[in-house]
C-alpha cells in the first residue's frame, strides 16, 4: 500500500468514528431535553384520599342512577312528566307495539333494470 491509501483509509475510519460519536451525542442530547421538559410537567400521583373520594362519588352516582331506573317519580311536575321503572316501560312498549296495526308503506319499489353488457 502506498502512503495515500493509508492516509485515506485512516481518514475514513476516523470520520466513521466521528459520525458515530456525533449521532450518539445527538440522540443523548434529545433524550436529555425530553427528560428536562417532562419531569416539571408530570401530573401528580393520585393519593389514597383522592381514590377514596372518587369511589364515594362513583357509588353515590351509581346508587342514584339505580334508584331512578327502578322507581317512579317526577321529572317535571309542572308539565306532568314522570319516570317509571325501565322494566315496566319495556312491558308497556311491547304491549303498545303488539296492539298497533301496521300501516302501508309509502315507499315505492321499482323493478330493477338489467343492463345487458353486450349492448
Amino acid at each position: 500500500m502506498n502512503n495515500q491509501q493509508l492516509e485515506s483509509s485512516s481518514l475514513s475510519n476516523s470520520s466513521s468514528w466521528l459520525s458515530i460519536i456525533g449521532w450518539v451525542g445527538v440522540i443523548s442530547l434529545f433524550l436529555i431535553i425530553v427528560l428536562i421538559a417532562y419531569y416539571p410537567n408530570r401530573p401528580p400521583a393520585i393519593g389514597e384520599e383522592n381514590i377514596k373520594v372518587r369511589l364515594e362519588r362513583l357509588n353515590k352516582v351509581e346508587s342514584k342512577q339505580q334508584k331512578i331506573i327502578t322507581s317512579y317519580g317526577w321529572v317535571n311536575q309542572t308539565q306532568n312528566i314522570v319516570h317509571i321503572p325501565v322494566k315496566n316501560a319495556a312491558i308497556l312498549l311491547v304491549d303498545e307495539l303488539e296492539e298497533s296495526q301496521p300501516q302501508e308503506s309509502k315507499v315505492k319499489a321499482y323493478k330493477p333494470q338489467v343492463i345487458d353488457p353486450n349492448n
